[in-house]
């Protein structure tokens, strides 16, 4: 008859919807177990948990082009501030002779001193410094800000005798100059406060030094990323930042 089964005949038409997900979530389970057994999965989430704590530690030891430039703008100011007081504090560059002093209008006077040397030399330290003050305190260069706020409170406490010589410390503790001012300061006043050990050219230096050295010290031991999240090598020309990868 047509509607005899045969034995022989194919009965898995009659368990199509019997195929369900119970029996599948079991042997998931099973070969779940299985890998757990095995430590497979373990090797698994020891290897996934590690490359998460690498991407972790690469990100913190990154930093973007805009921060490389910071800190090598840091650098170079500090660097050349390191000059500046250098030529400060030379004895030559207070000796006296015969010289003429510039004023604000251009006009020249006689001077026993070379007030223009020093004032071209104060004037390198001024910009310097405030290039300097600038990039410390900006927030993406936390690990200078300390730094930048201890130079910025010894500039304000030495704010009386700088006035004298006839430079202001605006409220953000950049310096300018009064150039008539500063050419009727007296020499002794100008060499107190950049010349010789414990001055404040001198206090200044020191501290651009750390900076400097925190600068390099922060390009050299992490990787540069570009706006693209894309690594790239430093092309500056220091060996110190040619380490960078």
């Amino acid at each position: 008859m047509s509607n005899t089964i045969s034995s022989g005949n194919d009965l898995s038409y009659l368990f199509g919807g019997a195929s369900s997900s119970k029996p599948a979530t079991l042997y998931d389970s099973l070969g779940d177990y299985a890998s757990l057994k095995n430590g497979s999965a373990s090797k698994l989430y020891k290897a996934y948990y590690a490359k998460e704590k690498e991407s972790a530690k690469e990100a913190k030891n990154s930093i973007s082009t805009t921060e490389k430039n910071a800190y090598n703008t840091v650098k170079s100011s500090a660097e050349d501030l390191s000059a500046a007081v250098d030529k400060l504090s030379s004895f030559s560059i207070y000796q006296k002779g015969e010289f003429q002093k510039t004023a604000k209008d251009g006009t020249k006077s006689d001077s026993e001193y070379d007030y223009d040397k020093i004032y071209s030399a104060v004037k390198d330290f001024a910009d310097s410094y405030n290039a300097l003050i600038k990039n410390g305190s900006s927030e993406s260069l936390s690990s200078l800000n300390d730094v930048t706020v201890r130079m910025l409170k010894n500039t304000r406490s030495n704010s009386n005798l700088l006035g004298q010589i006839g430079i202001s410390v605006a409220k953000d503790g950049t310096l300018s100059i009064d150039r008539d001012k500063f050419n009727g300061a007296d020499i002794s006043s100008i060499k107190a406060l950049f010349s010789g050990q414990g001055s404040f050219a001198d206090s200044t230096a020191s501290r651009a030094g750390v900076m400097k050295n925190s600068a390099a010290n922060k390009l050299s031991s992490s990787k540069v990323y570009n706006a693209e999240g894309t690594s790239e090598k430093n092309t500056d020309d220091n060996s110190t930042y040619n380490a960078i990868v």
